[in-house]
This record gives structure tokens, sequence and C-alpha cells, in this order.
């Protein structure tokens, strides 16, 4: 039997639509399927100008959501931030609650979990701190020679942080001064250690300026 060759070209040609509406439906079927992801949002905390944060809170919240497989796919694929507006907020504790309506999603997506349900937040006024700086010494100068003078500059150190940190700091100390490596006066800058790390301030030089005096005996 002769089969002609047109006929077997036209045949394929069926088979290749089908094939392609056979795909279409597919992922037409595979994207309406309904599915359930949890994804995490990053907070962002919008703050009074002259207030900061003193208690742990989450800066992520997790989000559980429904809807078809691909529009979810789509959402989860979104890096917006959830804003937590404090700004008007007042000294102390405050508790914010995050509403299933917290975050913008697309029609037929929906949110049924949000953990945490509640943020609660400490706020403290920033005020400015006025502490003395200490030059710390380690170790012994060598045989035959004693310490004179010691000075710093500046003397004191200015700063701005939340209040309850403000009222701990009593002092900020510089780095170590290793006496055993030393045999003759020194005036260098330092770096500053301890609290200066953790202070919110701006424009304070993380060095001193030390004079140490060695004498003979």
């Amino acid at each position: 039997m002769k089969i002609k060759q047109g006929g077997v070209s036209e045949n394929a040609s069926y088979k290749v639509v089908a094939l392609l509406i056979t795909l279409i439906l597919w992922v037409i079927i595979l994207g309406s399927k309904e599915a359930s992801i949890v994804k995490l949002v990053k907070t962002n905390f919008i703050l009074p100008h002259d207030m900061e944060i003193v208690s742990p809170v989450p800066y992520e919240v997790s989000f559980r959501l429904t809807g078809p497989r691909l529009p979810l796919k789509r959402f989860s694929e979104n890096t917006d931030p959830l804003i937590v507006d404090l700004s008007s907020a007042v000294e102390g504790s405050t508790t914010i609650r995050i509403h299933p309506d917290s975050i913008d999603v697309p029609a037929g997506i929906h949110v049924i979990a949000v953990t945490p349900a509640t943020i609660t937040t400490k706020l403290e006024k920033i005020v400015q701190g006025h502490v003395p700086i200490e030059v710390s010494l380690e170790g012994t100068l060598p045989r035959g020679l004693h310490i004179g003078k010691i000075s710093v500059e500046p003397q004191y150190y200015d700063f701005m942080a939340p209040r309850s940190l403000v009222a701990k700091i009593k002092k900020i100390i510089t780095e170590p001064i290793n006496l055993s490596a030393l045999r003759s006066s020194i005036n260098q800058n330092v770096p500053l250690g301890g609290d200066a790390f953790i202070l919110v301030s701006k424009g304070v030089p993380s060095r001193v300026r030390v004079n140490l005096e060695v004498k003979s005996k």
C-alpha cells in the first residue's frame, strides 16, 4: 500500500496541535489549582524622629496564603516590606495588631493566618549623654620606668542614645594600651572601646588622642 507524503505531514501537524492544546490545558489546570504557602515579609518600622526601639521586635512576619498556584507563586516573589507605622507613638510600650489585610494581595489570594498577630515595641526618647573618657592600661612597664602624667583629648564623650542607655553609661574607656611594650612617652590616637560601639551617635570620633608620659626612676 502506498501512503501519500502529504497525508503523513498533515497527520503530524494534527498531533503537534493536539499536543500544544493539551499542554496549554495542563498549564491552565495546574495554575488554577489551589495551593498554600507561607510568605515571610520583612518589617519596616517608621519611628518618631526623637525616639528609638529598645525592645526586641520581629524583623519578619509570617503570612500563610492560599490561592491559585501560579498567581500565588508570582506573589511569593514580591519583596515589598510590611510598614509598621509608629510615627505617632508616645514613649513607652505600644502594641500593633497585624491584620490579614496588612499586606495587599492579588484577587483570588487569601491570607488565612498571620504570625505574630501582634507586635509590642518599647520606645524611648533619644537624649544627650556627656561622660568622661578613661584611658585603659594593661601590663607593666619595663624595669626602671614609671608612668608620669596621663591626658586624653577630648576629655569627654558626647553622644545621643536612648534614655535608659544614657543612664547606664558612666564613662567611656579606650582600647587597652600595653605598657610592657613601651620604652618612652607616647602621644598617639587610640581607639575607643566598650560602650562606644553600641551608642547611637553621629559625628563622634572613634579614636581619641592619648598623651602618656613614661619616666625613668
